[in-house]
């Protein structure tokens, strides 16, 4: 059966576009399967939804699959109502469609299926029961209005059987990251699942058992990359790259004994960091090493449940910047136990430990979380005015407080941005050490943090 994955459009430009990794993965199964699978990567295309329906209707694909995060998962909406009447089969996996199950088929009626959970195992059996007329049912993992009952697929034990992603029908030589150090860019994985409890992760794909992909497998994948692709430039996009030290060794030794040049940003949490680890990721090619520190208030990192302290934080960043390596941080704003000072605090932390980036978030309750259920009323407070300037969703959802006022809160957020980016000392970090690429990208994610600052929003 044939089948078009899309990437609907966003909802304006950005400085960010990236592979989407989780189709590619899938239509990489679905190829091993003997299935006819499409990519369509509206984004990085730079086509528009009209445009996109215009392609679908030509094509006709039997089938046609999509995903979504909950915050822009209105864009899938939109997208499924629009192409409804040029496929026979719509079919919608990802964070949103796990958690929510059949009660998505009921506010959706163009969907006709949900695949829930990893879907490299259930798209290509769903597929080949569909092109046998269904006779033997669903298999695991997937449900229909007809087969609302869910047989749940375990995560997959063994990473290493999944075919590489299927970087051939994507438009690769579009990818672009502001934080890399050349275009154009490309990400995969060495792990799926996280053992952390952070509070804010939502874990409805992946799981929270960890799972680990072989060091000559990641390395297998890099040179097809590099000498395939002619990429160099890699985002590794686990949760924690770094997790455990011993694994991350191994697959960046087995990188080094093949002398792949590549140069790659990766995260990981600070607690794992060490001298010896550091030097490894340099030697590797590694140029950023990416933290989610979040808040500098201790309170504020136990209600996040981080399982680390500030002075870590600070020990891991000091430890990167000594190592040669650049550091980005994550940082969490609207934390319900924070008052105005405490995130202030936060700000100034940001500023002292000098990271390559910082990106400031507003602290969201995305179903699926740990968050989520605390919702006062079964309904978070959501404001599309509430984002970071690289925020392409339209509402983020965040939790009241009594110390603080949604004004406040905006009021901070774009404070955040004001006093870390148009500060002497990272304009001179700007400048240093680019390639005329990164500079670029740089330049272009500062105009959009100005236009940002300037807006009324």
């Amino acid at each position: 059966m044939d089948i078009l994955l899309l990437q609907p459009p966003n909802r304006g430009p950005s400085v960010l576009t990236l592979p989407p990794l989780g189709l590619a993965y899938l239509a990489a199964a679905l190829l091993k399967n003997g299935h006819s699978v499409q990519i369509l990567d509206a984004p990085a295309s730079r086509l528009n939804l009209a445009q996109v329906a215009g392609k679908v209707r030509e094509e006709r694909p039997a089938a046609l699959g999509l995903g979504g995060l909950t915050p822009n998962f209105d864009l899938t909406i939109e997208a499924i109502k629009k192409l409804r009447p040029f496929v026979r089969h719509v079919i919608v996996g990802g964070p949103h469609a796990s958690f929510f199950g059949a009660g998505l088929l009921d506010s959706v009626p163009e969907i006709d299926f949900l695949v829930i959970g990893e879907g490299e195992d259930t798209l290509p059996e769903l597929l080949s029961a569909l092109d046998r007329g269904r006779n033997r049912g669903l298999p695991p993992g997937a449900i229909s209005r007809e087969h609302p009952q869910l047989v749940p697929r375990p995560p997959m034990a063994d990473l290493n059987r999944i075919p590489f992603p299927a970087r051939a029908l994507l438009p690769y030589r579009r990818y672009r990251h502001p934080a890399s150090l050349s275009s154009p860019v490309t990400t995969l994985i060495a792990s799926r699942g996280c053992p952390y409890p952070c509070i804010f992760c939502v874990k409805t794909i992946h799981g929270s058992q960890a799972r680990f992909r072989g060091p000559e497998n990641v390395a297998d994948e890099i040179e097809t990359i590099v000498k395939d692709f002619r990429l160099r430039e890699l985002i590794f996009y686990d949760d924690n790259f770094l997790f455990p030290p011993a694994r991350a060794q191994a697959t960046l030794t087995e990188i080094i004994r093949r002398g792949l040049r590549i140069s790659f940003r990766c995260e990981g949490r600070v607690d794992h960091v060490n001298p010896e680890l550091l030097s490894l990721l340099k030697k590797a090619g590694c140029h950023t090493v990416t933290y989610g520190i979040e808040t500098a208030n201790p309170h504020g990192l136990e209600y996040l449940r981080k399982g680390f302290t500030v002075d870590q934080a600070r020990k891991a960043v000091e430890l990167t910047h000594q190592a040669g390596l650049r550091s980005g941080i994550y940082f969490i704003l609207g934390i319900p136990t924070e008052s105005p000072a405490d995130m202030e605090k936060t700000i100034a932390f940001a500023i002292k430990l000098n990271p390559f980036f910082a990106q400031f978030s507003i602290l969201s309750p995305l179903p699926g979380s740990a968050l989520f259920p605390q919702i006062p009323g079964s309904r978070p407070l959501s404001s599309p005015r509430v984002k970071n300037p690289f925020d392409q969703d339209s509402a983020r959802s965040f939790l009241p407080s009594g110390l603080w006022s949604e004004s406040d809160l905006k009021r901070i957020l774009k404070r955040a941005y004001l006093r870390f980016y148009l500060r002497p000392g990272f304009l001179r970090q700007a400048l240093k050490n680019q390639t005329w690429s990164s500079l670029f990208l740089s330049l272009r994610s500062l105009k959009q943090i100005l236009r940002w600052l300037l807006t009324n929003f």
